[in-house]
């Protein structure tokens, strides 16, 4: 009797053992499984973060272009051909347009870094 008795515990632990190993195959798949996803979410982000980065080349490329800034002489730039005054002799408008195109590129750029 207790010969039947310590095998049918065997045989209880066995079961035991095969359910906790059938759960640990399943918890090996799905770590498998979010781990394959993770690498696809990770690949996906790296191709977003390339295109986002390429765009914002080609954004600040055209503003370079719309307007372009020219290094003059002693110090002084110009803006669109606009030279960026340093003092108040220049005409009112002149004044207004050089610092209109600087703060709106400023503001563009601010936009896309």
């Amino acid at each position: 009797k207790s010969c039947s008795a310590s095998i049918f515990f065997s045989l209880k632990e066995m079961q035991k053992l095969s359910s906790l190993s059938e759960l640990n195959d399943d918890i090996n798949d799905e770590i498998n499984l979010i781990q394959r996803k993770v690498k696809t979410e990770e690949d996906q982000l790296s191709r977003t973060e390339f295109l986002l980065e390429a765009r914002r080349i080609k954004i600040l490329k055209d503003l370079r272009e719309i307007y372009p800034i020219q290094a003059l002489y002693n110090d002084r730039y110009a803006i669109r051909g606009l030279e960026l005054p340093s003092d108040m002799n220049f005409v009112d408008d002149h004044v207004s347009s050089a610092l209109g195109f600087t703060c709106h590129l400023v503001y563009m750029c601010s936009k896309y870094l």
